[in-house]
């Protein structure tokens, strides 16, 4: 009777384990439900991760592009203002040199007439110091010559009005010629106020101005003009002496040859006086056509001279405007570098926002693609801990049905015991009741193996006559199977 409760005991502590394995059953399927709906989550970020990464190289492209046209745009628009400025250079330069060579050639050229001129100034001034020492001579010779003629003709006062006349006439030509001389003189003074002036230029021009250049210019242009003019008005007056000295000779050799025949014939006097003052008046007639031809040769000259100031004036107002037009290609070419340095700086500006907005994307791709790459790793390590938890709960269904088959087995076990047990307390009350109680107070002290060993003794031992001998003979394999599988788990 007190070994009744056992296999409710056991039956309790199947039930625990049982309850055991289902609680760890439930955390197992709980814990894999929070891992997928992680894993999930997981998924789901790593999906908008890589969308956010997908938009950010998308972002990153269209940034390179817009760069890349940005920085062909610049380049391009480079090249085209460094070609204009390389054009308005070359321009420039080819313009600074037909200026400098017209320059030399400027100068050349006024060297050159200026020696010329200062030659012919030299020439004529000596030409001219000599004719002055013939016409002094020949008026001293005159002089000398009307003397003798007043001595020869005091008588003949016709002839010496007629002398007088002539030296009247000849003292006003020397008069005039003098004038004339300090017309030249005055002309020379001029000159040298002028080469003096033109050497002040020269000065001028070796500091570099080109308005007192092109003055300069014009000037010595002015004085070339005015010495040809001279030199022109020079000859003519040198060709007027010529012939003025030529018909004195021939005046000189008239009035000797009358003096002779007024000394030969003096009756003839007044035919000669009266030719004398016919020739007179025919060499005033063409002294005064001489003098008109000059006056209209001066005017003319003077025609000459405005019309070589007039083409002054348009060559220096074409120096002007060329002068004028590189102002403006300078001017042009200064903004233009102007334009090309605010490109500049606008492209650089722009480039640094591009750079910075480029640098921001980069770093916001490597942020993302570190946090995708975290979160993959997160990922594989929960996989693997969702793995091994699948492992886990495998092996723990493999327990769990190991346990069960055992539990059953054990089950049964009790079960066979139980009868075996009953039956042997039916057959030792019918023996003996002391023997009995022996027998119960050994089982209550032995191990439940030991126990379980001798019942199979006792069964095997037991005649087979008794009823129930196979039965007993199943439990004792199957006892002895219980056996063999504990000691394979041990």
């Amino acid at each position: 009777m007190r070994q009744e409760p056992k296999p409710i005991d056991n039956s309790s502590a199947g039930d625990s384990e049982s309850a055991v394995t289902l609680r760890s059953e439930h955390a197992l399927s709980g814990a894999l439900v929070s891992l997928q709906a992680q894993v999930e989550v997981l998924t789901n970020e790593k999906t908008q991760l890589e969308a956010e990464a997908v938009k950010a190289r998308t972002a990153i492209q269209n940034l390179e592009q817009k760069l890349t046209a940005a920085e062909q745009s610049s380049s391009l628009f480079a090249q085209q203002l460094a070609n204009v400025k390389e054009r308005f250079e070359a321009k420039l330069l080819a313009r600074e040199e037909e200026v400098s060579l017209e320059k030399v050639a400027l100068a050349k050229e006024k060297e050159s007439q200026l020696q010329l001129q200062r030659a012919r100034f030299t020439t004529e001034a000596e030409l001219w110091k000599r004719e002055i020492a013939s016409l002094s001579k020949i008026k001293l010779e005159l002089q000398a010559e009307s003397a003798q003629l007043r001595e020869e003709v005091n008588d003949a006062v016709l002839h010496r009005g007629v002398a007088e006349a002539q030296y009247r006439a000849l003292k006003a030509e020397h008069e005039s010629l003098d004038g004339e001389l300090h017309k030249l003189l005055h002309e020379r003074e001029q000159f040298e106020h002028a080469q003096i002036e033109i050497l002040k230029l020269r000065s001028q021009i070796a500091d570099g101005s080109k308005t007192h250049e092109s003055r300069c210019q014009q000037l010595e242009e002015h004085v070339n003009k005015l010495m040809l003019d001279k030199e022109d008005q020079h000859a003519a007056f040198a060709s007027d002496r010529q012939l003025i000295y030529r018909q004195h000779q021939a005046e000189k050799s008239k009035l000797l040859r009358f003096a002779q025949e007024v000394r030969g014939l003096h009756h003839l006097l007044q035919l000669s006086v009266v030719e004398a003052r016919e020739h007179i008046k025919n060499e005033l007639k063409t002294t005064k056509d001489v003098l008109d031809a000059i006056q209209q040769q001066a005017s003319e000259l003077a025609v000459h001279q405005s019309d070589r100031e007039m083409t002054l004036v348009s060559r220096k107002g074409r120096i002007l405007q060329l002068e004028a037009q590189l102002k403006n290609d300078r001017q042009t070419i200064n903004q233009l570098e102007a334009t090309l340095t605010k490109s500049t700086r606008l492209l650089e500006k722009k480039n640094a926002v591009l750079r910075a907005k480029f640098e921001e994307q980069r770093d916001h791709l490597e942020i993302t693609l570190a946090v995708r790459q975290g979160l993959t790793n997160d990922l594989q390590i929960k996989r693997k801990q969702v793995t091994e938890l699948e492992r886990e709960v495998s092996r723990l269904n493999l327990a769990k049905s190991k346990a069960d088959v055992k539990a059953k087995h054990a089950q049964q076990q009790i079960l066979a015991m139980q009868k075996m047990h009953a039956r042997g307390m039916e057959r030792q009350s019918k023996k003996a009741g002391s023997s009995l109680t022996s027998d119960v107070k050994k089982l209550q002290t032995t191990d439940p193996v030991l126990e379980e060993n001798n019942e199979s003794k006792y069964l095997v031992q037991g005649s087979p006559e008794e009823p129930g001998a196979t039965e007993w003979l199943e439990f004792v394999e199957l006892v002895a199977a219980y056996e063999a599988e504990r000691q394979l788990h041990v």
